[in-house]
């Protein structure tokens, strides 16, 4: 199959016959996001991935927890900073944005340039959905966690999508910017800007999906695979810089779906967390409220007093509600 992925790339397959490729393979239930890796990883070779170097202030991570359960459960109050951290039970995790079933990474938001929706409601509206959506969910307990970057972190971003554009000025302003990346580096070349082009805005329109997520997600967490693979091995041009040899990328920045992209998403590997490029410094619980006289009407208040967590990372949280 894999010399089948290598005709096609040999035959110039145009944008409306990869995006075809794509969504049927991740329609079949038979095929594997791992499969349509290996044709986006041979589909990547010498394609644009758009790289930023990003320095936030903070990230904010978003766990869900219940108030309610044995004090020793996985899902208890989060007593430790590792628990705000990527899922430690791989095998709690299913298919997601970005990573495989059984795959540890590192989702968050950061701040954004938007009106309507901050880092922390973003998270909150990313995790808290399956919540909102089941009406016989009254309350849940989610605890938010506020990360420091130690260090630039270079992320893969997808700017293309026109929802986000729209509503984010963040998202609006690396459009612009990697707009005119694509029309210098491919020199005058029309049809090529308008190939790479309409690529990354199948691409940034995918990971703003919030129906089929199923069929979605198997594109878009094969997407950050491939991504991932081929920068570290150094078989992809980047077209807005000339890496160093021990240069890899970290993660991706998207848009937030269950924001209407409005908000900016991140994910990391996990390896970016384990040697301390990220670290903790603030927790915050807040709860998913459902108003019994209408089940439609939902609020998100503070639940507890916000906390520093001392210097072996525990958290003491007091006159949860």
């Amino acid at each position: 199959m894999q010399g089948l992925f290598k005709f096609w790339m040999l035959q110039e397959l145009t944008i409306n016959q990869v995006k075809a490729i794509l969504l049927s393979m991740a329609e079949n239930e038979k095929t594997t996001p791992i499969f349509i890796q290996k044709f986006l990883e041979i589909f990547l070779i010498k394609k644009p991935i758009l790289v930023v170097s990003v320095k936030y202030p903070f990230f904010v991570r978003c766990s869900p927890n219940d108030y309610s359960a044995n004090a020793n459960s996985c899902d208890a109050v989060f007593k430790n900073t590792s628990r705000c951290s990527y899922n430690p039970n791989s095998n709690s995790i299913g298919l997601q944005r970005c990573n495989y079933a059984k795959q540890q990474v590192f989702y968050a938001s950061a701040p954004a340039n938007s009106n309507q929706v901050s880092a922390d409601m973003t998270a909150l509206l990313e995790v808290s959905m399956n919540c909102v959506k089941n009406k016989q969910i009254s309350r849940s307990y989610f605890t938010l966690s506020r990360w420091k970057l130690n260090r630039p972190l270079n992320m893969a971003v997808l700017p293309f999508s026109r929802r986000s554009r729209k509503r984010d000025g963040d998202f609006k302003l690396m459009n612009k910017e990697f707009d005119r990346v694509l029309k210098q580096s491919t020199e005058g070349d029309s049809e090529r800007y308008q190939y790479f082009k309409a690529f990354l805005e199948f691409m940034s329109n995918i990971f703003c999906k919030r129906i089929k997520g199923n069929c979605y997600y198997k594109i878009s967490s094969a997407y950050f695979n491939a991504m991932m693979k081929i920068t570290d091995e150094r078989k992809n041009v980047f077209f807005n810089f000339d890496p160093p040899t021990d240069y890899q990328i970290d993660g991706i920045l998207y848009p937030s779906a269950n924001s209407k992209a409005q908000g900016m998403n991140i994910c990391l590997r996990k390896e970016v967390i384990d040697d301390l490029s990220l670290e903790c410094d603030y927790v915050a619980m807040s709860a998913m409220q459902r108003n019994p006289n209408n089940l439609k009407d939902i609020v998100f208040p503070k639940v507890a007093n916000e906390h520093i967590p001392d210097a072996n990372g525990d958290i003491h949280f007091t006159h949860i509600w």
